[in-house]
């Protein structure tokens, strides 16, 4: 049985290194629209709490691939520079932004349905190192770091291809003020697990 396993084993150890690797790379760029959770507001003379729904907002992005295809299925590494931001209007606030700047890293696993549509899945890593939230104080994150999920579909026509994409944050974390309290007296905290639409346009260098 041993010799057996160690044969298979080998054989397709020989079919991978004669196998010809097709690798495409190329760079994107698009539009995110993009809506982060509650703002939660707290304190005050009365025990004041509140939640403020977030108001989905376009920000956009930049970045480069590399593509590994493997006949029907290709994997589909990223790079991406996102700029996006949700708002939130209340009373002590008027209507105010939410801003992050995150570096993205998306690994993906996509199918060729026919020529030329393809559907993909995967998960997302995120560094976020900058935030913005009001110009008299700002929020501080709770983790810089976070992980989600991502599924959609996309069109390539020689070079030129188009992708839309559902992204949703599986990781907690949230930004809050956390020094001494501004001088309306409340508290301010975001869930800051984001969920975006994300509309990109790609080109192929090779």
């Amino acid at each position: 049985m041993k010799k057996i396993i160690f044969i298979l084993l080998l054989v397709g150890s020989s079919h991978l290194m004669n196998a010809q690797i097709d690798l495409d790379y190329g760079f994107k760029g698009g539009l995110n629209y993009n809506a982060n959770g509650d703002l939660n507001i707290t304190g005050g003379f009365g025990g004041f709490n509140e939640d403020v729904d977030s108001k989905s907002e376009i920000g956009y992005h930049l970045g480069i691939f590399t593509q590994l295809n493997f006949d029907k299925f290709y994997l589909r590494p990223e790079l991406v520079y996102s700029k996006t931001k949700s708002s939130y209007e209340h009373q002590t606030l008027q209507e105010t932004d939410f801003k992050l700047i995150t570096l993205d890293v998306p690994i993906l696993l996509g199918y060729k349905l026919i020529k030329p549509v393809s559907i993909f899945a995967g998960s997302y890593f995120q560094y976020i190192f900058y935030t913005d939230f009001s110009e008299t104080f700002d929020l501080e994150l709770e983790k810089d770091m976070a992980i989600g999920l991502s599924f959609g579909a996309a069109v390539q026509i020689d070079r030129l291809g188009f992708d839309i994409r559902y992204n949703t944050g599986l990781s907690k974390n949230s930004a809050s003020y956390t020094d001494d309290l501004p001088v309306d007296g409340l508290a301010y905290a975001i869930d800051t697990k984001s969920k975006q639409l994300i509309l990109s346009v790609f080109f192929q260098l090779k």
